[in-house]
C-alpha cells in the first residue's frame, strides 16, 4: 500500500517536470473566450453612460438587447472606455454612443481600438469621419479630436444623442481586417 501511494507521487512530480511552458500558454488559449472588444481611448471630462449597439446581419436595427453600456467616470487624463460584446457575436457594424449627459459639451478621442480573437484594429481621431458618419449631435473640431456634443431636435423636442454609426468603410474593415 505504501508502495502504490510512494509511486503514486512520484509519477505525479514526474508528469509536472515535463510540461514546458507551451503546454501552459496552449491550455490558457483553449480557456479563453471569443469577445468583440472596442476600446475607445480618450478624455471625458464629466460622468456619462457610453453605449456600443451592434447588429449581426444585414437588416438588423439598433436595440437595447443588442448593445452594451460602459459608465465612464470624469478624468482630464486619458482613459480606456472598454465594451465588450456577448460570447461569440461578431458585429456587422456597429453605432457608439457618446454619452447622455447634456453637461458633457465636448470629448477628446484618440483612438478606437476594435480587438476580435488574437487581431486588433486601430482607427484613430482624425481617420474617424473615414469610418463612422456623426450624426448632428456630434461635431468634429479643427484639431481632429475634440468632439463638440450639442443637443438636437427631433420632433421638436431637444434631446442629447450624440451617436455615430460605422459607414461601408467601417463594414468593409470589420469583414476584411479583423
Amino acid at each position: 500500500m505504501i508502495a502504490i501511494m510512494f509511486l503514486c507521487v512520484l509519477t505525479s512530480c514526474k508528469n509536472r517536470e515535463n510540461k514546458t511552458p507551451e503546454d501552459n500558454v496552449e491550455t490558457k488559449e483553449v480557456l479563453s473566450v471569443d469577445k468583440f472588444t472596442v476600446v475607445l481611448r480618450g478624455i471625458i471630462t464629466k460622468d456619462d453612460n457610453f453605449q456600443v449597439f451592434y447588429t449581426e446581419y444585414e437588416g438588423d436595427v439598433h436595440t437595447e438587447a443588442k448593445s452594451v453600456v460602459a459608465k465612464v467616470f470624469p478624468s482630464d487624463d486619458e482613459q480606456d472606455i472598454t465594451f465588450e460584446l456577448p460570447k461569440k457575436v461578431y458585429p456587422m457594424n456597429l453605432r457608439i454612443d457618446l454619452g447622455n449627459n447634456i453637461k458633457q459639451e465636448s470629448i477628446t478621442i484618440n483612438e478606437l481600438i476594435f480587438k476580435y480573437k488574437k487581431g486588433d484594429y486601430r482607427i484613430n481621431s482624425k481617420e474617424l469621419n473615414k469610418y463612422f458618419t456623426f450624426n448632428k449631435g456630434i461635431e468634429m473640431l479643427s484639431d481632429s479630436i475634440t468632439f463638440k456634443l450639442k443637443p438636437i431636435s427631433y420632433q421638436g423636442i431637444e434631446k442629447h444623442d450624440p451617436y455615430m454609426v460605422g459607414n461601408k468603410s467601417f463594414i468593409d474593415m470589420l469583414t476584411v481586417e479583423l
